[in-house]
């Protein structure tokens, strides 16, 4: 792997490192009713000295419980999944387009690029929903953005470079190809015009003797004596 695509590479693992402990599943931040009704039950069981005590703990715990980052497990399988599926499809297409001849598969290896670049844009959408939806929070959804975006922009870059070379390596095959049928067609038309000349030399030639009519000639005239 050259250098460029070397440092790439190790972009797209910290990527994919960094969205699989991001997504990790949290306990849902939402409460059962049978949960609630315990709480006030309790408080209304207790004496007013130790009410307040309890209701802040209460209020502590369900404070702490909300600021947690994190996806719920309700999203594990949903939304989690997409995110970390398509962070692995960058990973794997960029290193994928490496490992191609790029002599003989330039058009194979610019398709990964291509796809690896598809998934980037809608890597940064996902991670946008996800801060809307409360699972990260703005300063979480930055850096997940630099990320994306520092892989997403060196594969451009790559993508520009290698579609100019693959340009370059169209162009000759298809000279090498203009040749080769000129060539032929060439080879084609010599032995064309080398099987005209055997053949008229092969022809009888005219014969330039007056030919015989099979009827006996005449000697002339009489001469008088």
């Amino acid at each position: 792997m050259a250098e460029k695509e070397y440092i790439l590479g190790n972009k797209t693992k910290d990527l994919l490192v960094y969205t699989f402990t991001v997504t990790k599943p949290i306990g849902d931040k939402t409460m059962d009713i049978s949960e609630v009704v315990k709480i006030l039950r309790t408080i209304k069981e207790l004496p007013d000295a130790e009410r307040e005590a309890f209701i802040l703990e209460v209020v502590d715990s369900m404070e702490k419980a909300n600021s947690k980052q994190g996806f719920p497990k309700s999203a594990v399988y949903t939304y989690a999944k997409t995110i970390r599926e398509t962070a692995v499809l960058i990973l794997r297409n960029i290193h994928a387009a490496n490992d191609c001849n790029f002599q003989t598969e330039y058009d194979r290896r610019i398709d990964l690029i291509h796809a690896a670049l598809q998934d980037c844009n809608l890597l940064l959408k996902l991670v946008e929903i996800s801060q809307s939806l409360g699972y990260i929070s703005m300063k979480r959804m930055g850096h997940w953005t630099k990320l994306i975006t520092d892989v997403k922009y060196m594969t451009l870059a790559w993508k520009k470079k290698d579609t100019e070379r693959a340009r370059e390596i169209a162009k000759k095959e298809r000279e090498d190809e203009y040749r080769l049928q000129a060539d032929i067609i060439s080879r084609a038309v010599y032995h064309a015009v080398y099987q005209a000349i055997i053949q008229a030399k092969k022809l009888p030639q005219n014969s330039t003797k007056p030919q015989s009519t099979g009827q006996p000639q005449s000697a002339g005239p009489p001469q008088k004596k």
